[in-house]
């Protein structure tokens, strides 16, 4: 493991113990959890990391399960119908849309996150990892 590897790790055991720790009695979050820092490990992955590569992002977290709910289970399908899933949705869909129509509102807003990305790439340059000459292939 390389020491980047090592710190990488460390930040996310951090991380992961200094978030959450849930009461017996406790089935929802009551918290809000500071910013994660720019540099550190975040727990968990989103499809739109290629994109935040180019084009500043910016993402929303929101209460849809019970605390503790194992990722990518049939606990977490099982929960995506309840009334906490619906309402965590509707919320973040509802922070969404007026984050979008402030950003289109105020273009200053736009021109900061562009400049933040920047500074935050400092200099630093998207490769994508999959070759060029990989395409899809075809469904007949």
């Amino acid at each position: 493991m390389t020491k980047s590897e090592k710190n990488n790790a460390e930040q996310l055991v951090a991380i992961a113990n200094e978030k959450v720790t849930i009461r017996s009695e406790q089935y929802l979050a009551e918290e809000i959890y500071p910013r994660y820092s720019s540099n550190a490990v975040v727990p968990g992955s989103s499809d739109v990391g290629d994109v935040s590569w180019i084009a500043p992002t910016a993402q929303c977290m929101m209460t849809t399960c019970a605390l503790g709910t194992p990722l990518h289970s049939w606990q977490m399908v099982a929960q995506g119908n309840s009334t906490i899933a619906q309402k965590g949705l509707l919320q973040v869909s509802k922070i969404l849309t007026l984050t979008a129509i402030k950003a289109l509102e105020n273009k200053e807003i736009i021109e900061n996150a562009k400049e933040e990305l920047l500074e935050t790439l400092n200099g630093t340059h998207y490769e994508c990892p999959i070759p060029a000459d990989v395409q899809p292939s075809k469904v007949n």
